[in-house]
């Protein structure tokens, strides 16, 4: 359903002006930002005057947030459609909602922005904030109801216990999972196409201007794209908020090398009071010696 969404222009053709104006707006977040999402940039998606608005909503906060239950309601009906649809097997439905999440349409930068923008109303809006808990309430609802369904296709004669609390984590990690995966930086050789490395992720971070959105730098994707560490540490410092000390495809920190020395005196100038952990991969049969030797590496580098 997301692809039915255009991002980039209106049909101006419609007769429900009022819906001219709420696609308008996604547009504008989507290319703009909250910041850039003017009424007179609202106003030149729909094609329409700008005193023209006002006649249908009270000011720009409240089309955004007609916006945001417009845009929330046509997700959750897609994903609750799914769930009533040809496809009994529970576990196929999750496999294909988590799917959709990670799905190249939903992270891209144009949904990143449109989505933050909303979030960023839910604290000043009392409207949108009980829009915003009544959907996530529903969409919680459905997965529970999806993950007691499989539960019991292995254990027919057993209550799944916690099964509200259990779909709120899921719910919470997917949120996370997805805003990590908009905003860490991933090399191209792990097949990524948006934001592969520091710097356009800096200027990403930077543009979209809020305070509960930093960067995480990853020093494995920085060797990866052969990037002068002094550099970029010194240049995005200001937006880091979490770091990993990594290899590139995720090997076991074993040997020292220039790039960590480098990387680890610029950390200790520029970002020591950031949380670091390691982000690895261990060998079969070797993962507990693998986990040993990476933290004594980590500790004699990046302490």
């Amino acid at each position: 359903m997301q692809n039915s969404i255009n991002y980039e222009e209106v049909d101006k053709t419609n007769s429900d002006k009022k819906q001219v104006f709420i696609d308008a707006t996604i547009c504008s977040l989507a290319n703009h930002g909250y910041k850039g999402t003017t009424v007179r940039q609202i106003a030149k998606y729909a094609g329409l005057a700008p005193g023209l608005l006002t006649h249908y909503f009270e000011g720009k906060e409240v089309l955004i947030a007609a916006s945001y239950k417009y845009l929330s309601q046509r997700f959750l009906d897609d994903f609750q459609n799914s769930i009533d649809g040809s496809e009994k097997d529970p576990i196929k439905v999750l496999k294909a909602f988590f799917k959709n999440i990670f799905g190249p349409a939903n992270l891209g930068s144009p949904f990143l922005r449109i989505w933050l923008s909303f979030w960023t109303l839910t604290l000043t809006e009392p409207s949108l904030r009980i829009t915003h808990k009544e959907i996530q309430g529903q969409y919680i609802k459905s997965i529970e109801k999806l993950l007691i369904a499989a539960h019991n296709l292995s254990n027919p004669n057993e209550a799944l216990v916690d099964s509200y609390e259990l779909a709120i984590g899921v719910m919470a990690i997917l949120d996370g999972l997805w805003l990590e995966c908009c905003l860490d930086p991933n090399p191209e050789i792990y097949n990524a196409n948006f934001l592969t490395n520091s710097f356009d992720t800096f200027d990403f971070v930077t543009a979209l201007n809020h305070s509960n959105v930093e960067m995480q730098l990853d020093i494995g994707a920085m060797q990866v794209n052969n990037e002068d560490a002094a550099d970029v540490i010194y240049k995005v410092c200001g937006v880091i908020g979490h770091i990993h000390i990594s290899e590139p495809k995720l090997v076991s920190l074993v040997s020292s090398n220039d790039y960590h020395l480098t990387a680890s005196e610029e950390l200790k100038k520029h970002l020591s009071d950031k949380v670091v952990t390691i982000e690895m991969l261990t060998q079969e049969g070797r993962t507990l010696d693998d986990i040993k030797r990476s933290v004594q590496f980590t500790n004699k580098y990046y302490r």
